[in-house]
């Protein structure tokens, strides 16, 4: 944590003030997370889709948050958070039908058959 604590010392040399007087109180502290998008159903319109499972994703979160002490017993939490979402089986299939030059009509499960 950084940041300026108060002193809860109860010796008479400390009464318990937080040093400098007046000082703002701020704690920071880092996010880090994982994460998967599960896709249980999915449609398109009217087209139900085949294997939704196939648009599920992992996602890797990070970021940044502070406290600011707002009194003795209340303070404003603030979070920053950010994420980058690998690409799911579907994402990955159709990329490599459209870099060999292949068709996308009827490709996906997303894609009505024709």
């Amino acid at each position: 944590m950084i940041g300026l604590e108060p002193i809860n010392d109860s010796s008479a040399d400390h009464p318990g003030h937080q040093f400098p007087p007046g000082a703002l109180q701020v704690a920071l502290f880092p996010l880090l997370g994982i994460g998967y998008q599960v896709v249980v159903s999915a449609s398109l319109g009217d087209y139900e889709v085949e294997g939704p499972t196939d648009l599920s994703a992992f996602k890797v979160l990070g970021g940044a948050g502070a406290d600011f002490a707002l009194g003795e017993r209340l303070y404003l939490r603030t979070t920053l958070l950010g994420g980058y979402r690998f690409k799911s089986k579907f994402e990955s299939d159709l990329a490599d039908l459209m870099d060999s030059g292949g068709s996308t009509r009827g490709a996906g499960c997303l894609l009505p058959r024709t």
